[in-house]
């Protein structure tokens, strides 16, 4: 029988929790190719998203109700009503109200909303319990989506370098020109 060459490497599937599980069979004893596990690294590499107020779900510390929830942009129905909804009840409520409602004493994140896991290969309760639901899912769920894959698809490759597919420069944040400046030798329209 003709000895076999190279490596197995054994794949990976997620559990129901996000963790990675390995499942291989026995093989025959004529089969000498090393088996590779692409094992988790040591620890969590974590990825943390800090939204300003106009992307993260609001809930009031007392009694847990929404507060600020910001209406996922899109053309779809149920998103145009969200979009009418806000634009109907906060455009109701002068600066005073606002305020009071929006008291950072008074609110805390909200995990309760709307999550979109796309195929990152994990649930929607998986990402419940990582926080998505806290943020504006059609503002940074697409991006959580793209780092879950790919860090992933990172480790399963044994490899320590991003995917073929990734582009950083997509989604590096770009400065704004500098403000004009009056200069002494020009009269200022201040």
């Amino acid at each position: 029988m003709r000895e076999q060459q190279g490596e197995v490497v054994v794949p990976a599937t997620l559990d129901t929790a996000g963790i990675r599980v390995h499942t291989t069979t026995m093989t025959p004893t004529s089969d000498v190719r090393a088996k590779v596990v692409h094992a988790k690294l040591q620890g969590v590499v974590p990825v943390v998203f800090v939204p300003g107020i106009m992307g993260t779900n609001l809930r009031l510390v007392e009694g847990k109700s929404e507060a600020w929830r910001p209406p996922n942009a899109g053309l779809a129905p149920s998103q145009l009503l969200q979009i009418i909804k806000a634009m109907w009840v906060w455009g109701w409520r002068n600066a005073r109200d606002r305020q009071g409602i929006l008291d950072f004493s008074k609110v805390e994140p909200d995990p309760d909303g709307p999550i979109e896991v796309g195929d990152c290969g994990i649930t929607e309760k998986v990402a419940h319990q990582r926080g998505w639901g806290t943020v504006m899912s059609s503002a940074y769920h697409g991006v959580m989506i793209t780092l879950q894959r790919d860090l992933n698809a990172m480790v399963e490759r044994g490899e320590p370098r991003p995917a073929r597919h990734w582009h950083p420069h997509r989604y590096q944040l770009r400065a704004r020109p500098a403000a004009h400046h009056a200069r002494p030798d020009r009269p200022s329209n201040a």
